[in-house]
């Protein structure tokens, strides 16, 4: 019997490997190519360059298809190739079966490729859209002049009637909704995590408490509110609190801002601004560290948040993202943002907090991404979703 040919998925989004800067959308890329390219063939459409940088990748060949690995292509496009003319004559050399976008206000990677693949011929091609969380309420209210008129634009031109929106867990199915209405074509389901990790203890002293937090700092990510939260916590005697934040700090107000507010910080919480960390380095620091944090306005995965788990370390994080109930499954915290004062005493509790309620929390942490990797089978579903005819 002859074996069925795999299925050839196109895959357009800003940045991809090698870059680290956007975080979880080049994660969720890469460990979708890594789960299935035995299964599926893919061409991945990407930038020449990381997220904030104007030089391409060390060791990259730009405007040529560079097969990385059987059955993976990439091609690393130069600003001059995503014009629309120049995008559309790449496009139609592709013979795929399935485009998969990942962003949802990208104009290179989303809006002018939807707009060629109006066409007549790609009428038989199916188009799936992850919005990547882009459409949750909080992250709407970031830029939102830009972003309602990329919505206006989706609605009038009539597009969202040939895509597929994959939302991630329930609530970005009813973003979804909320915004294209409730005959909107959607499936839901997850991205791919990152592979496990082996657990690693760590000392906890009371009254001695390291945070970590990886994360752009912008405010979707809410660093700012982080930092608020800090200063008003009230220590005693000998405490001591680290706050470290890895992540790209680009010349903006928002970053500034974020600076500034330390001062207001009592003198025993350091607050630091680490800089960039790659994902190769990412296991071995959050093992320096006993709690990551988070009160983020919105994720539709949030890949550090798993990883951090997959390290053995529990989590104190806002109830935008799809990990609820942490406190029940004793792994974190889960908190409103409408409840700062709850995110102060967290974070007081987890300072007094002594080795052995720690070493709880952090197997069961451990324990719980340990037994996602191994409960959810999301590999035959992305294969149905690819495979399936439009």
């Amino acid at each position: 019997m002859q074996a069925t040919s795999p299925k050839k998925v196109l895959l357009l989004t800003d940045w991809y490997l090698p870059g680290f800067r956007a975080g979880g959308p080049i994660r969720s890329c890469a460990n979708l190519v890594n789960a299935l390219k035995n299964d599926c063939e893919f061409f991945v459409l990407t930038r020449e360059f990381d997220l904030g940088e104007k030089k391409p990748y060390a060791n990259i060949q730009s405007d040529i298809w560079v097969t990385t690995e059987p059955n993976v292509h990439i091609y690393y496009a130069s600003q001059k190739q995503l014009r629309l003319d120049k995008l559309a004559k790449l496009l139609a050399s592709v013979a795929f079966d399935t485009v998969y976008l990942n962003s949802m206000y990208s104009l290179y990677f989303t809006i002018f490729p939807l707009l060629i693949f109006k066409g007549r011929a790609y009428k038989d091609k199916k188009v799936v859209l992850a919005p990547r969380g882009m459409l949750a309420k909080g992250a709407m209210s970031v830029k939102s002049k830009k972003k309602e008129f990329f919505i206006r634009f989706f609605k009038f031109s009539g597009i969202q009637r040939k895509i597929i929106f994959q939302a991630t867990d329930q609530q970005e199915l009813l973003d979804i909704q909320r915004i294209f209405g409730l005959d909107t074509a959607v499936i839901t389901l997850n991205n791919f995590p990152g592979s496990g990790a082996q657990y690693r203890s760590i000392i906890k002293k009371t009254g001695i408490l390291k945070l970590i937090c990886v994360s752009r700092v912008s405010p979707e990510k809410n660093i700012l509110g982080l930092i608020a939260f800090l200063a008003q916590v009230r220590l005693t005697g000998g405490e001591e609190i680290q706050m470290d934040v890895y992540g790209a700090l680009p010349p903006t107000a928002y970053v500034e801002q974020c600076k500034d507010t330390i001062q207001f910080v009592p003198s025993n919480i350091r607050v630091s601004f680490k800089g960039e960390l790659n994902h190769e380095s990412l296991l071995e620091t959050l093992i320096q560290y006993h709690f990551f944090i988070l009160p983020t306005l919105g994720e539709n995965f949030g890949h550090a948040i798993f990883e951090a788990m997959s390290a053995g370390r529990p989590v104190i994080i806002s109830d935008r993202t799809p990990w609820k109930d942490l406190e029940t499954k004793k792994v974190g915290w889960d908190i409103p943002l409408d409840k700062p004062e709850a995110f102060v005493e967290i974070i007081q509790q987890c300072c007094q907090m002594g080795q052995a309620e720690y070493n709880s929390l952090s197997i069961a942490a451990w324990e719980f991404a340990k037994g996602y990797h191994s409960s959810v089978n999301l590999k035959d579903n992305y294969i149905d979703l690819f495979s399936k005819e439009v």
